[in-house]
C-alpha cells in the first residue's frame, strides 16, 4: 500500500492515483506529477537493431516539375468517415414572391363636432339661417315676362293681318291696268301671275309667334319659348323676302310690267322683328 491518502475522505490512494477510489475527489499532486518512464522504450535504439523501421527518404521532384500548392486539400484516407453533404443555402425568394408589406394602421381621427353658427350678422337683411333653404333666385326659368310677351303677341298679331292685306301693286303700262295682290292671294288667287305655298307657312308662323308670346308673358319654360320666337320671327322675315325676290325676277322679264310692294307686305315683316325683340327682353324682376 502507498501512503498516499485522499485529503477528503483520508481513504488510502494508490501510486500515481488521480482520482480518490472512495469519493471521487481530484488529486492535484497527481495531475502535477510528471507520468512513470516506460521501461520497455528505447529512445536512441542502434544501427543493428532489428526492431528499427528506417523510413526511406522522400526523393526531391526535378526542377520544374508540378507541385501541389500548400491550400491543396489532401486527399482523404480511404478509411475516414465520410462527411455529411452540405445542404445548399436556401435561395432567396422573388420580389414578386415577396409578402408584401401590412398596410399602414391609421390612426382614427376623432369625428369633429359640426360647426356652430351663429345668428347672422346685422346689416344684412334676408340672410339664410342655418337649416332653412335658401330662398330661391330670381334668374329662374319660370319668371314670367309680361312685356317680351305683349311684344311677342302683337308681333305674331300683325304676320296674321298682314298676310290678307295687300303685298304688290302690278301695274301695265301697256293696257294701263294695275293689279293688287295680297299675300294669300299668292296660294289661292286665280288672277295672280304668281304661284307660291308660302302664304301657308306664313299662317302656320304668324299663329305660334302670338302662342309663343303668351308663354313668354306667363313665364312657363321661358329659356325654350324665347328661342322659339327668335326662329319665328326670323323665318316670317325670310319668308316675305323670298316672295319679293321671286315676283321681281318675274316682272323683271315681262315687259311694260312694274311691281311695288303694299302695306301688307311690311306688316309681317315688323311683326317678325317684333317676335325677336320680345324674346330678348329681360323678365320681370
Amino acid at each position: 500500500m502507498s501512503d498516499i491518502t485522499c485529503p477528503n475522505c483520508s481513504a488510502p490512494l494508490p501510486a500515481g492515483a488521480a482520482f480518490c477510489t472512495s469519493c471521487g475527489h481530484r488529486l492535484e499532486t497527481a495531475a502535477a506529477m510528471p507520468p512513470a518512464e516506460d521501461a520497455t522504450r528505447i529512445d536512441t535504439p542502434g544501427l543493428h537493431d532489428s526492431t528499427q523501421v528506417i523510413s526511406p527518404s522522400e526523393p526531391t521532384p526535378p526542377a520544374g516539375a508540378w507541385q501541389p500548392s500548400e491550400a491543396a486539400t489532401p486527399p482523404a484516407s480511404p478509411w475516414s468517415t465520410p462527411s455529411a453533404p452540405q445542404a445548399p443555402p436556401p435561395a432567396e425568394p422573388a420580389a414578386w414572391e415577396q409578402p408584401a408589406a401590412a398596410p399602414p394602421t391609421w390612426q382614427a381621427q376623432p369625428p369633429q363636432a359640426p360647426p356652430t353658427w351663429g345668428a347672422p350678422p346685422q346689416g344684412a337683411p334676408g340672410a339664410p339661417t342655418w337649416g332653412e333653404p335658401a330662398p330661391a333666385s330670381t334668374a329662374t326659368a319660370d319668371q314670367p315676362s309680361p312685356v317680351g310677351g305683349l311684344v311677342a303677341v302683337v308681333g305674331g298679331a300683325l304676320a296674321l293681318v298682314g298676310l290678307f292685306l295687300s303685298w304688290f301693286q302690278l301695274s301695265d303700262k301697256a293696257t294701263d291696268t294695275t293689279l293688287s295682290l295680297s299675300g294669300w292671294d299668292l296660294a289661292t288667287s286665280d288672277k295672280s301671275p304668281f304661284e307660291s305655298n308660302d302664304p301657308y307657312l306664313l299662317l302656320a308662323l304668324g299663329i305660334l309667334g302670338v302662342a309663343v308670346g303668351a308663354v313668354l308673358f306667363l313665364g312657363k319654360v321661358r329659356p325654350i319659348a324665347r328661342v322659339a320666337a327668335i326662329v319665328v320671327g326670323a323665318a316670317a322675315i325670310a319668308v316675305v323676302v323670298r316672295d319679293w325676290m321671286s315676283a321681281a325676277d318675274i316682272v323683271k322679264d315681262t315687259a311694260n310690267a312694274e311691281l311695288k310692294q303694299e302695306v301688307g307686305f311690311f306688316l309681317p315683316i315688323v311683326g317678325g322683328a317684333l317676335l325677336i325683340v320680345g324674346a330678348l327682353l329681360p323678365a320681370k324682376k
